[in-house]
């Protein structure tokens, strides 16, 4: 440090000692003192403080890693989620792209805690359980001693007099709630254990678990089972019910694990976790998609405010090239785009016309199509509802030009296809009008068939 004309760069204790919390704005600042340093060094040709820098700054190889055996997704995770709640790092959000891998990870970390529970019931509890069912027969047998007692008097003595009638009920009830079991023994013998499920059955609000718990049980039975495990899996595909009861009972503590897509972490609330947060944040499976602005988005959930002093953010299974990609990766400009479409009109005409009160659902119509928020001034204002206006013009003309809409503007045909596959937009438009033309029916080739779908759902040439 004497050799260097700059000023010379604190440590990383003198410099982070008064603080008892690292903040990113003050590692910023940190690093770019170190780099003018090392700019500086550069320019006075310091070659061999240069060669020593460089020489102790050994770049960390995947030899030098110690990685364990390898092992499936569905048996990592488990491991991964029983280190979590032995190190008290719950509850935890773990993000992936893939649905079907979100239902898969829930569905391990179910299955896992009913095969313990299990387990637990034939080995720990079982001499309980053995007396609980011995009780559960003498209360049977009373019940029905009782029974027919109730039965002989009553034929026996028909004009008995009705005080005496009720002094026996008296007493039978009482003999029958001294031999009941108690609410732990009745879930010893056919509830959840502790030891059972992830769930915080004992910090949360009973009635709310149980009211959401039997809203969403028509429609999500699985999803249920699972959430009584105090497990989740959340994404597009799950209807409101399952959603609305995964958010809640997961703010309410109760569900300690979510497995989930981007919906969770971007675009359900592009809040940075305010209404979602967590204890920790992981992320399985590298993917295309996982970039610096999913990972700044999805991360920022980790840390409650008022509950931890420190958020965490863990990665499974993926690459540490991509790892310090992200972290040090700077997110991407956001780029303005007109706010409507196709598929945003035909997704309003199908609510205009379905809905039970059709002045309330155009109501809302109209109001998603003011776009108030990009208002920046009255003169861009008036542009911008003009420009909507036209291309709404353009897009009823061109829906109808595709047997899509009626004139009355109801959906017709293929336009069912259309809005499901509206996150593929415009590559959903040309298939239903490759469709509508019956062009696959002159195509024999089913490889040039697969070469078409590939070109519309994955390459996106758009």
């Amino acid at each position: 440090e004497n050799e260097i004309e700059s000023k010379p760069v604190p440590t990383l204790k003198q410099y982070f000692s008064p603080d008892w919390i690292i903040e990113r704005n003050k590692c910023n600042d940190y690093s770019r003192l170190v780099c003018n340093q090392f700019h500086g060094l550069i320019n006075n040709k310091e070659n061999s403080i240069i060669n020593s820098i460089t020489t102790s700054l050994k770049p960390i190889t995947s030899k030098d890693i110690h990685y364990p055996e390898s092992k499936s997704t569905s048996l990592l995770i488990i491991d991964f989620i029983l280190t979590l709640k032995e190190k008290n790092l719950l509850p935890c959000i773990v993000f992936s792209d893939n649905r079907l891998l979100c239902e898969n990870m829930a569905t391990s970390v179910a299955e896992y805690f009913e095969n313990l529970e299990k387990n637990l019931r034939k080995t720990k509890y079982k001499d309980q359980i053995e007396l609980l069912k011995e009780r559960l027969e003498t209360i049977k047998n009373a019940q029905k001693k009782i029974k027919s007692k109730k039965i002989s008097k009553s034929s026996n003595k028909r004009n008995h007099e009705e005080e005496n009638i009720v002094e026996l009920e008296i007493t039978e009830e009482e003999k029958h709630n001294q031999i009941l079991l108690s609410g732990l023994e009745q879930q010893l013998l056919n509830g959840i254990l502790d030891e059972g499920t992830l769930a915080n059955r004992h910090g949360c609000d009973r009635e709310l678990v149980d009211s959401l718990l039997e809203r969403a049980l028509w429609e999500n039975p699985r999803l249920v089972g699972y959430m009584q495990r105090g497990v989740a899996y959340h994404h597009a595909g799950l209807n409101n019910k399952g959603r609305v009861a995964v958010e809640a009972l997961f703010r309410n503590r109760y569900v300690q694990v979510v497995f989930s897509t981007a919906t969770l972490g971007m675009y359900l609330t592009k809040s940075l976790g305010i209404h979602m947060p967590t204890k920790t944040v992981a992320f399985v499976k590298d993917s295309i998609y996982l970039d610096a602005l999913q990972y700044r988005q999805s991360s920022g959930r980790a840390g409650r405010r008022g509950f931890d002093i420190q958020g965490h953010v863990i990665f499974v299974d993926i690459p540490l090239s991509k790892i310090s990609h992200l972290i040090i990766s700077a997110i991407p400009n956001i780029r303005a785009h007109f706010p409507t479409s196709v598929t945003f009109f035909m997704r309003l005409l199908h609510l205009c016309s379905n809905s039970k009160d059709s002045n309330d659902a155009i109501n809302r119509s109209l109001i998603a199509l003011e776009c108030s928020l990009l208002a920046q001034s009255s003169m861009k204002h008036q542009f911008i509802d003009i420009q909507t206006r036209f291309h709404c013009l353009f897009t009823l003309d061109f829906l109808y030009r595709l047997n899509l809409i009626n004139r009355h503007g109801d959906l017709i045909g293929l336009a069912g296809l259309l809005t499901h596959l509206h996150y593929f937009e415009p590559a959903n438009i040309l298939l239903v009008y490759l469709m509508d033309t019956k062009y696959f029916h002159l195509v024999k080739d089913e490889i040039k068939i697969m070469t078409i779908f590939a070109y519309l759902f994955t390459n996106m040439p758009w």
